[in-house]
């Protein structure tokens, strides 16, 4: 359950988590700021580390942190999974602009 509708954890965070951040406008000035400062971290290796970061990230928060529910009820995504959630879309979008940016520059040059 996210935010009083039955949802699936694939679409809670691909739109509903996402949507609660903000528009691309709202987004781009912090995250522009802290994305300047960790570039050259985020964009270190290369697609093979970067899946694996992906997949440690999405067991250590995504499933990790759900909360528990009742044997055959939804589990109900709440504000401390929300705020978990949030930081780290953050910085995943941080580390996808490095990592394009770095693949660009790349192909490019």
């Amino acid at each position: 359950m996210y935010n009083g509708r039955r949802t699936n954890l694939h679409s809670a965070w691909d739109s509903g988590l996402l949507g609660h951040l903000g528009t691309e406008e709202q987004l781009f000035p912090g995250l522009s700021e802290e994305s300047a400062q960790h570039r050259k971290d985020y964009s270190k290796g290369g697609v093979k580390e970067w899946a694996e970061r992906g997949h440690n990230a999405a067991r250590d928060v995504v499933y990790a942190e759900l909360p528990k529910a009742a044997e055959g009820a939804p589990a109900t995504l709440d504000a401390a999974y929300e705020q978990s959630a949030n930081a780290l879309i953050r910085v995943q979008i941080e580390m996808g602009g490095a990592r394009l940016a770095k693949v660009l520059n790349r192909v490019l040059r």
